[in-house]
């Protein structure tokens, strides 16, 4: 359905795609999940490509000569110094989409069900540490812009994404 193509892109976290989708139909959440796992999936080929053009141009900006900090043993570039080239999140994120994807009906239900169990509370977890680690006055000193910034950066991304939809999908 159009509505769940326009839940899956524009929403920003998986957990609220689901809620969101759910809300419209059960078919317009099976479309909204599609849509973002297909929006993650390709994160990974965007950032690889973003990174190798933000180390070619910080090994420029350096003076440095040569490929940017490719290391051969690894594949992955990276300035010395700095984060890998594909986050390490992407790289476990695809390869856990092909390990449940080769796996399925070859092992238990209950395997994944204790997964999702352990993933949730590790969400669960990182979402509190996140929350804990946040200073609240500094937060009400500057983060009006940040959250000006957030505001627009949502109201953008829900308007390309309803033009995509509305040009692309029938």
């Amino acid at each position: 359905t159009p509505a769940g193509v326009w839940v899956g892109a524009s929403v920003h976290e998986v957990g609220q795609v689901v809620a969101a989708g759910g809300l419209i139909s059960p078919e317009a959440l099976d479309v909204a999940v599609v849509a973002k796992l297909g929006r993650v999936v390709l994160l990974a080929p965007l950032i690889a490509v973003v990174g190798a053009l933000e180390a070619r141009r910080a090994a420029r900006l350096s003076g440095q000569a040569g490929d940017g900090g490719t290391s051969r043993r690894s594949g992955f570039a990276r300035n010395r110094g700095s984060a890998p080239l594909v986050p390490w999140f992407v790289i476990g994120f695809v390869v856990s989409v092909l390990l449940r994807t080769l796996t399925e009906g070859s092992v238990p239900g209950t395997f994944f069900e204790w997964g999702s169990a352990v993933a949730s509370f590790l969400l669960t977890m990182a979402m509190f540490a996140m929350g804990a680690a946040v200073d609240l006055r500094r937060l009400a000193r500057g983060g009006g812009r940040a959250l000006a910034l957030g505001a627009v950066a949502a109201v953008v991304s829900a308007l390309v994404s309803l033009l995509g939809v509305l040009v692309l999908v029938r």
